[in-house]
């Protein structure tokens, strides 16, 4: 029998969002062609379900701020940080000289530093970072980070980026034309079914309900849709918002304001969002910018009308600038104010779709024939190649 080559996958956390549920996703694919060693720098309880092939090693260093709720524990994580970086840093040396493994493969932006420095002392591995935010609307020109990033990344052996228009912002923020291996983030199809099919509850009794999901985040933009309910309250709409985030308080207060406490409702983090996505008329993505957009394709592979904005990357190319479902265009980004006849015709339009069955029946045998481009055995091929570097 033979045995299996050493990879190591790096990244922050497994406990919630995208990045955490890609790292599930990409060690479940990867376990059959190789040991995969997944390394965790965060604290955080693991919450995600691991592949049963996968060998674990969680470093315990508490250096993610966002999952922390109060100010103190804040304060305190931004105040231990870097010298647990520096922590995390000899332990990745270390257990890359332990497992020498064929690459070593990090996520987001502190691991892909740690990554790219602990690579320079092992040529043989291949160190591949993974940019999953748009680095332009996410770090701008300016800051320690931005400015960090900048002179690293171009060291690493591969960018993996995973939209179109992912790649041309790595390209334009960190000034490369090499080395960039795009592979669009996928889902698997059996699971997917399986896990719709849990018996939930929507909140309320209204005839359309809207879902939409995403950390409670200035990047994400629901504020947006709760402006557009407004045009939606006397219509029998509700919209369920899953996921939680710094901006909970305020978007609970804005839902206040608006009197919609019987149009929109607030879930919190859930463990699984798909059976909530099957039972909806529809699923929205808002978000201000992206690099893919998981929650979107995965509803549409469950044959749901999808709107969405137009983010450079990942959205736009998703939904084919309204081909696959209502384009929503570009929203504004966290703080700038709206015209109010924006919210009006948004709401309009998704009004529309979800009260006209031929509509829904058009929007919904679009949304899963565009899914099915995102499965996970194209993307397995790809991986394989960047993993073994045949680029």
């Amino acid at each position: 029998m033979k045995v299996k080559e050493n990879i190591i996958i790096f990244t922050t956390d497994m406990y919630q969002g995208g990045v955490a549920e890609s790292t599930r996703k990409l060690c479940k694919l990867l376990s059959n062609t190789y040991q995969v060693i997944l390394i965790i720098y965060d604290h955080k309880s693991i919450t995600k379900d691991i592949d049963k092939n996968v060998r674990v090693i969680q470093l315990n260093a508490p250096l993610s701020v966002g999952f922390e709720n109060s100010k103190f524990s804040k304060r305190l994580v931004k105040l231990v940080r870097y010298p647990l970086t520096l922590y995390v840093l000899f332990s990745l040396i270390f257990l890359r000289f332990k497992y020498q493994p064929k690459a070593c493969y990090s996520m987001t932006y502190v691991p892909n530093i740690i990554n790219i420095i602990s690579g320079r002392l092992f040529k043989l591995q291949r160190t591949i970072v993974s940019e999953r935010q748009d680095p332009i609307k996410d770090l701008g020109y300016s800051g320690i980070l931005s400015k960090t990033v900048r002179y690293f990344y171009p060291k690493a052996d591969v960018i993996h980026a995973n939209s179109l228009g992912l790649v041309d912002s790595i390209k334009e923020f960190y000034k490369i034309e090499k080395n960039i291996f795009r592979i669009d983030n996928f889902f698997f199809e059996d699971e997917l079914k399986m896990f719709s099919k849990e018996k939930v509850t929507l909140k309320g009794s209204s005839k359309f309900n809207i879902v939409t999901a995403g950390r409670l985040s200035p990047q994400k933009g629901h504020w947006h849709l709760i402006e557009c309910m407004k045009f939606l309250k006397d219509s029998n709409v509700a919209l369920h918002i899953l996921g939680d985030g710094e901006l909970k308080n305020e978007l609970t207060a804005l839902v206040n304001k608006l009197d919609l406490t019987s149009n929109v409702y607030f879930y919190g983090n859930v463990p699984n969002p798909h059976p909530y996505v099957e039972q909806s008329n529809m699923f929205i993505f808002p978000s201000i910018w992206e690099s893919f957009g998981n929650s979107l394709v995965e509803a549409m592979f469950l044959s749901k009308p999808v709107a969405s904005t137009s983010c450079v990357s990942g959205p736009k190319e998703i939904i084919d600038q309204g081909r696959y479902g209502l384009d929503l265009g570009l929203l504004s980004p966290y703080g700038e104010v709206m015209p109010e006849s924006t919210y009006s015709d948004l709401a309009n339009k998704i009004i529309n779709i979800i009260t006209d069955d031929g509509l829904v029946r058009f929007y919904s045998e679009m949304a899963l024939r565009r899914s099915i481009d995102y499965g996970a055995m194209d993307a397995k091929k790809k991986l394989l190649k960047m993993f073994e570097g045949e680029l």
